[in-house]
C-alpha cells in the first residue's frame, strides 16, 4: 500500500500497455483488476493518480474496448481538480476519447471542420458537466494537448456567428463558447494555470 510501490506498479503497467502486441495478451489482467485501476484515479497521492490516468489512456489507445463508458465518466471529472499534472493527464485522456476530431478517422488532417468539430464536441461535454464556473480550469487541462485548436479564434467566431437554424449554436451553447474562449484568450496571454490550480512542480 506505500506510495511508492503503487507507483513502480503502475510505471510497469505502462511498460505493458504502451503498444497493442503487449496488449494483446493482457487481458485476463485486465479483466481482473481494471476496477481497481479505474479507482486509483482519486488515489491519495496526485504522482500516483497522474501515472494512474496515464495508464488508462494507454489502455484507451492500445485496448480501446477494455475501458467501458463507465470507467471513462470515472475519469473526466479530473479535468477540474487542483493538481495540473493530474488534470493535464485526464484532459489528455478526455480529448483522445471525446474531442479529437479525427479519432476513428484515421486521419491526420486539421482544419477548420475538424475544429468546428471538436469545438462542438467541447461545449456538449462542458455543457453536460454542469460545472460551468470552471470553464478556466477545462481549458488549462485541455492546453497542453489542444492548445492550438483552443487558440482557434477564427472557429470559434465563426460559430458564434452561425445564423443558420441547423448549423448554429444555442444561446446555452453560445454563453458556454463565450466562457471557453474568454478561459482561452487569458490562458493565451498569461500562459499560467487559473487561479486555485496548482503549477506543475519542477523537479
Amino acid at each position: 500500500q506505500q506510495r511508492e510501490v503503487r507507483l513502480q506498479c503502475v510505471k510497469a503497467l505502462q511498460g505493458l500497455y504502451c503498444c497493442r502486441d503487449t496488449a494483446a495478451h493482457m487481458e485476463l489482467f485486465t479483466s481482473r483488476f481494471k476496477t481497481r485501476m479505474v479507482s486509483m484515479v482519486l488515489d491519495k497521492e496526485p504522482d500516483v493518480a497522474v501515472e494512474v490516468v496515464k495508464l488508462l489512456t494507454l489502455m484507451l489507445e492500445n485496448m480501446a474496448e477494455a475501458l467501458t463508458e463507465e470507467d471513462c465518466q470515472s475519469v473526466y471529472p479530473v479535468v477540474y481538480v487542483s493538481s495540473r499534472a493530474l488534470a493535464s493527464a485526464a484532459g489528455l485522456f478526455l480529448y483522445r476519447r471525446l474531442l479529437d476530431p479525427q479519432r476513428g478517422a484515421g486521419g491526420e488532417a486539421s482544419g477548420d471542420g475538424d475544429n468546428r468539430t471538436f469545438f462542438r464536441l467541447l461545449l456538449a461535454f462542458f455543457i453536460e458537466s454542469e460545472l460551468h464556473e470552471h470553464a478556466a480550469y477545462l481549458v488549462d487541462s485541455l492546453w497542453d494537448c489542444a492548445g492550438p485548436r483552443l487558440r482557434d479564434w477564427e472557429t470559434v467566431s465563426a460559430l458564434l456567428l452561425e445564423e443558420s437554424p441547423t448549423e448554429g449554436l444555442t444561446d446555452r451553447q453560445e454563453k458556454a463558447l463565450v466562457e471557453i474562449l474568454a478561459a482561452s484568450v487569458v490562458q493565451a496571454a498569461e500562459g499560467q494555470p487559473p487561479v486555485g490550480r496548482s503549477p506543475v512542480k519542477k523537479v
